[in-house]
């Protein structure tokens, strides 16, 4: 274990010990107090569920993991000693393995697979007003999605993963659709996509960030089904992806049990594979503030994707497939929770530092959120200074999915090499009904520079050989530049450390390259960025990139590139199996796919290419352990 990762130990110890001292969680319990509801007038597994006006809503499931439920139902929970099911009208169009989001107290189902098992997935949006029992149509996606994740962030909507058509191949795409802006439609550039993507996770927003934990490689075959652990945190401030934490077992089909309450990351069921897909009994919860999972306690059998919400100071459980998904069940039940409710509101980041040109001025992004509830705020600005010209917010309303602030900073008549520091506070507006939320303060620190140093074009990182990574940059301008700086950061590493440097040129539009090699370390995702110094000691910072490291290949040839007509692929490695190899467009679009299996140490692919178009491609293989992304060039 290096040095950060034992520091990393004692932190997590350290706060244990706090969190023992104070109540930042709901309080575990050996036994819950399950007591049975209202059963549901049928039966069903993995339909979706959400909250609106503390109702919970389940929208379409299985009725023995082949046939669609074709219902719509909503459970009150304060309605008799039980809370009681009442039917709503179907879905305009009938689908599974949709995602759900709670959008000014209506509900928008993303995508899904349409009808039975092994139906399509679609590009639908359905719009449902639970005030009025009516559907509408949504703004349809640029491309089908199902089972993956659907996620409010401030005014955003962020579609993540999941299935493509093959049901079996796993989605990439980070699509993004601005409610302020519907005009511009969905962005599918400008976001960063996943590490690693899956289907049936779990999936929720806190602290301003997105959280995906669990889920599973592959589906219907024929790429192998692996269930996962890892806990990925999208901040779309920094508009990066971190392993925050692993979960104590894999778990998959968790996407209708798992939710976010008062700052928790809550997981009810589920179930793990390949070998032996066995079923869990626990509801997990995750604190993000000190990194720790926990058990609350044990629902009162075991379940895949039951739906599960917490409703006022009421844990409520319903369906889900009982010893296994083609096993649904109707049993409701309910017990009191213990909750910590948080009435606070934050900042993501809480501090900002901000290196702006003298005589320039910027835009800064940051997210204000709620632990628990939500509230109208207030930014303090009173006593702001004079570069700190303007703010706007995408909402007056802070909640626990967070609202998007824009700071705007003007250096235009601050002296080159000054530095100013302004702690802006957000607070509970007394225009609304006051709760008590405690403030929010963020601290900003501005440096002023001389001109920009180095204008970037562009930045990449590609892997050459399983350990080789070359990473390429070209500069638009650069003025009184002295070096880069390469850093790296492992996935499980808390920060970036320096791997080398070059001296800068001075030359607009100049080329440069480095060889990183990755010689020891350990299988996952690897990010790369810039440290750009300018001759004056101010630093500014690339965007950050990502490669995905795979140690079970160890040693790829492909062969001829340039192609013309017959593509060669061996991939040595010493781990027999099968490995799937898909070639994609710059699109994203898979054009080719094939599965070998591994035979006298190798998996070894042939592929035509004569009936593609010239020019740039992407082979992609993945061995249901890891994967591997390189470029060819068909002439």
């Amino acid at each position: 274990m290096n040095n950060v990762r034992i520091i990393m130990v004692l932190i997590r110890l350290i706060s244990l010990l706090i969190l023992l001292q104070t109540p930042f969680c709901l309080i575990a319990q050996t036994s819950c107090g399950w007591f049975g509801g209202t059963p549901s007038s049928h039966s069903q597994v993995e339909g979706m569920s959400v909250v609106v006006g503390n109702k919970m809503y389940v929208f379409y499931g299985f009725v023995n993991g082949t046939f669609i439920t074709n219902t719509v139902e909503v459970f009150d929970p304060f309605s008799g000693a039980g809370g009681s099911w009442s039917t709503l009208d179907t879905m305009p169009l009938g689908v599974t393995h949709t995602d759900v989001v709670v959008i000014d107290n209506e509900i928008w189902l993303i995508g899904g697979f349409i009808g039975n098992h092994g139906g399509p997935p679609t590009d639908t949006i359905q719009i449902y007003t639970p005030a009025t029992n009516n559907w509408r149509s949504g703004p349809t996606l640029p491309e089908p999605h199902a089972s993956g994740v659907a996620v409010l962030l401030g005014r955003k909507i962020h579609v993540i993963g999941g299935l493509e058509p093959t049901r079996s191949t796993m989605d990439d795409h980070h699509m993004v659709y601005d409610l302020n802006n519907p005009t511009a439609g969905w962005d599918t550039i400008s976001a960063a996509r996943p590490p690693e993507p899956r289907d049936h996770a779990g999936y929720g927003s806190m602290r301003g960030k997105i959280y995906i934990v669990g889920g599973q490689t592959g589906h219907d075959g024929p790429i192998p089904t692996y269930d996962k652990n890892e806990l990925y945190v999208y901040d779309p401030i920094e508009n990066s992806w971190t392993l925050e934490d692993t979960l104590p077992q894999a778990r998959s089909h968790i996407e209708t049990g798992t939710f976010t309450t008062d700052g928790l990351l809550i997981i009810t069921g589920g179930n793990t594979s390949p070998c032996c897909p066995a079923l869990f009994k626990s509801i997990l919860t995750y604190n993000p503030e000190i990194q720790v999972w926990d058990t609350l306690c044990d629902m009162p059998t075991w379940l895949s994707n039951p739906a599960a919400k917490i409703i006022g100071n009421k844990f409520i459980l319903a369906h889900g497939g009982e010893y296994g998904y083609t096993n649904p069940q109707s049993a409701t039940y309910m017990f009191d929770v213990v909750r910590n409710v948080q009435l606070k509101l934050g900042f993501n980041p809480s501090q900002l530092t901000l290196s702006v040109p003298a005589g320039s001025q910027v835009n800064k992004k940051v997210m204000i959120y709620t632990i628990s509830g939500s509230t109208p705020f207030d930014l303090n600005l009173s006593n702001a200074p004079s570069w700190l010209v303007g703010t706007q917010t995408s909402s007056a309303t802070a909640s626990p999915s967070a609202q998007e602030v824009i700071l705007t900073i003007d250096a235009g008549t601050l002296s080159a090499g000054t530095t100013y520091n302004y702690n802006l506070m957000a607070s509970e507006s007394p225009s609304g009904a006051p709760q008590g939320f405690l403030p929010a303060t963020l601290a900003i620190t501005l440096h002023v520079t001389s001109a920009l140093a180095v204008t970037l074009k562009s930045f990449e990182a590609q892997i050459i050989s399983p350990q080789k990574v070359r990473l390429n940059w070209e500069t638009v301008e650069e003025i009184n530049h002295d070096f880069f700086v390469l850093e790296r950061r492992q996935e499980k590493e808390t920060g970036f450390y320096e791997i080398g440097r070059l001296k800068g040129t001075d030359i607009n539009g100049a080329n440069y390259s480095f060889i990183d090699e990755l010689s020891n370390l350990s299988d996952g995702q690897i990010y790369y960025r810039l440290r750009i110094v300018d001759q004056d000691g101010v630093v500014t910072f690339s965007e950050i990139k990502s490669i995905f490291l795979n140690e079970d290949f160890s040693e790829i040839f492909m062969y001829p590139n340039p192609v013309k007509k017959v593509l060669n692929v061996e991939i040595q490695t010493e781990e027999a199996g099968s490995c799937t190899l898909g070639m994609y467009n710059l699109k994203g679009e898979i054009v080719f796919l094939v599965q070998e299996d591994w035979y006298e140490g190798a998996y070894r692919f042939q592929l035509d290419v004569r009936q593609f178009s010239a020019g740039c491609y992407f082979i992609k293989a993945n061995s249901g352990r890891g994967q591997f992304t390189s470029k060819v060039v068909i002439r």
